[in-house]
């Protein structure tokens, strides 16, 4: 029960990052060139989320193997879940991160 908590606990830390930028969109939208790039400073120490984004993808992972027999279905949502984030990582490395550091961001 325990690693179930966990998983959904750490699941619900990763999704924030996506939620804050989604919500100051609108007001990012409306700042001048030099407004932008300096307000992009706030980002400096979002690097730790990345502890909880390897936390949750073990978490799931683990839920995924020690659920395998005892519940395929939930077993399959938490491998599927790890393999997901994983995936959103690769496509950070890809197209993201190279654009941040093109834009010392």
């Amino acid at each position: 029960m325990f690693t179930k908590l966990l998983a959904l606990g750490l699941m619900a830390i990763i999704v924030m990052p996506g939620g804050a930028h989604l919500f100051e969109l609108p007001a990012k939208m409306k700042l001048s060139e030099n407004e932008y790039f300096s307000v992009q400073s706030m980002y400096a120490g979002w690097a730790w989320f990345s502890v909880a984004i390897f936390a949750a993808i073990a978490a799931n992972a683990w839920l995924f193997w020690t659920m395998r027999e005892s519940d395929p279905t939930a077993a399959h949502a938490a491998g599927a879940s790890a393999v997901l984030i994983a995936l959103m990582l690769v496509i950070f490395f890809i197209w993201v991160f190279p654009g941040n550091q093109a834009t010392n961001n």
